[in-house]
């Protein structure tokens, strides 16, 4: 069994890891539209002036991949965000295996950090905010009966 610190250094070097592919993707991955050669300018200005949220995106110049795959990471975190939209964009804007690859990066993100936050917030915090009734309704979600229903879902 891991001690407390082993596991802490172990997330850190995963966190760490992830936050260096991000840089090193920015870095050295295409730029927005570049997938498509000369016509990737063209088609820039074209379709950028009706979406604001690419159009956005193209002006971080390299800072874009980071900027996405922060917000895909938030969107998992907050769910109100719209998620569909912003895999459907990155595909758009980085071209479909770039944009694959940052909204997934984004994606296990932001799982990791929906974990991290359950994990350490617990059920006292959402106890403050559901009704006793309620969380009694989902508690066989936290069995192993839950857990091979989550496994099939997703």
């Amino acid at each position: 069994m891991a001690t407390k610190q082993q596991r802490i250094l172990v997330k850190g070097a995963i966190f760490l890891v992830l936050v260096v592919l991000v840089l090193l993707l920015s870095h050295y991955g295409p730029e927005s539209f570049s997938f498509l050669g000369p016509l990737g300018e063209d088609l820039r200005k074209l379709f950028t002036t009706r979406g604001n949220f690419s159009r956005f995106l193209a002006s971080l110049g390299s800072y874009s991949p980071i900027f996405f795959v922060l917000l895909q990471a938030l969107q998992v975190v907050i769910s109100p965000l719209p998620g569909e939209l912003t895999g459907i964009v990155g595909g758009y804007v980085y071209g479909v295996t770039f944009g694959f690859i940052l909204s997934t990066l984004g994606l296990a993100l932001g799982s990791w950090a929906a974990f991290e936050l359950a994990r350490i917030l617990g059920k006292p915090f959402v106890e403050r905010f559901v009704k006793e009734d309620l969380l009694k309704k989902f508690e066989f979600l936290t069995t192993n009966t839950g857990a091979t229903i989550f496994f099939f879902c997703s």
